[in-house]
């Protein structure tokens, strides 16, 4: 029988907990189950048994009836410049790398990952605890080249693009001969440069500053290019020139495995010559290009998707959106 409310007006365990099997599941408690519950809200608190409600597999099967997972499905077409001369490239450039370079200089770990347990990290106990958060991204990537039937030659070359402080850096070091880790800011490379020191890296990494579209070039005779978390810091004409050289520059049967937003948030647009007008606000910046157009870059390069998923990459804004691809 349902427990009642109490005098003061609170509500008896039993209530509390059969109206979240009613909210979250939809459903009535099942036989013996609110003898669990129970204990459990005595013991470890009611926080407790909202996040084991939350974290089920069945509430995770009714996710679709309280948000829209697919707000996008019906969405109109996005503006989104990716074709720039020359001159107006350059000066993307120059304002991508301002940027990141301030950012790189005043705090470099946050920029990396914005969490707030990393502002201000120094040489404390905490940087190795940041650094071993790039164990989960090799997991990761472990993973997708698994179920593909793919693997990279240990003697190749492996490029990050993107590489920040050499968070994820570290970890591809053992794995590959040459690594080529790549950033358009001196002040997280020479992080990496000095971790990579302190870990004894550095005769399997080369760390290389992206100044211009030429500097690109190094990208030529990749195994395998990896960019994740960086490419959307970038306008959608930047993001067009480094795809289209990781593209060109992958080696027959060699692997992309990179992230992007395929859509951005709500009323997302870039208009070149609008946003080359504008000042900006100075901090990192979300942009998104067309998944059709990704395609259709790689197809002209000879490049084929593999494996295309959405991802949790971007934070919650718009479609993110992560990709494995191979040079024909």
């Amino acid at each position: 029988m349902e427990s009642t409310s109490r005098h003061d007006g609170t509500l008896e365990p039993d209530q509390t907990l059969t109206a979240l099997y009613r909210a979250c599941l939809m459903r009535e408690p099942e036989p013996g189950a609110l003898d669990y519950w129970r204990s459990t809200l005595a013991d470890q608190g009611l926080e407790a048994v909202l996040t084991q409600f939350l974290r089920s597999t069945e509430f995770g099967y009714k996710l679709g009836e309280f948000v829209n997972l697919y707000p996008y499905d019906q969405a109109q077409p996005q503006r989104i410049d990716t074709q720039i001369d020359a001159q107006d490239m350059a000066r993307l450039w120059e304002r991508v790398s301002k940027t990141w370079t301030r950012l790189g200089s005043e705090d470099a770990f946050f920029s990396v990952l914005t969490n707030d347990r990393w502002r201000g990290l120094a040489q404390d106990e905490r940087i190795d605890a940041f650094y071993a958060t790039g164990e989960g991204d090799l997991r990761r990537l472990d993973a997708w080249l698994a179920r593909n039937r793919q693997s990279v030659d240990p003697n190749g070359l492996c490029v990050e693009y993107g590489c920040g402080v050499g968070r994820f850096t570290e970890w591809l070091a053992p794995r590959f001969r040459n690594v080529l880790a790549l950033d358009v800011s001196e002040p997280h490379l020479a992080l990496a440069r000095k971790r990579a020191g302190a870990k004894g890296l550095g005769g399997q990494v080369k760390y290389a500053r992206v100044a211009s579209p030429a500097d690109l070039a190094g990208l030529a005779g990749a195994d395998l290019f990896y960019s994740v978390i960086v490419l959307q810091h970038n306008p959608p004409p930047i993001i067009a020139t480094i795809l289209d050289a990781a593209f060109a520059g992958l080696n027959r049967g060699g692997l992309a495995f990179f992230q992007v937003p395929t859509r951005g948030g709500d009323g997302y647009a870039f208009d070149a010559q609008a946003y080359l007008q504008s000042g900006g606000d100075g901090w990192m910046e979300m942009h998104a290009v067309d998944q059709k157009q990704i395609f259709t870059w790689a197809q002209r390069r000879g490049v084929r998707p593999l494996e295309v998923s959405p991802d949790h990459c971007a934070g919650g804004i718009g479609v993110s959106t992560t990709f494995l691809m191979q040079k024909e």
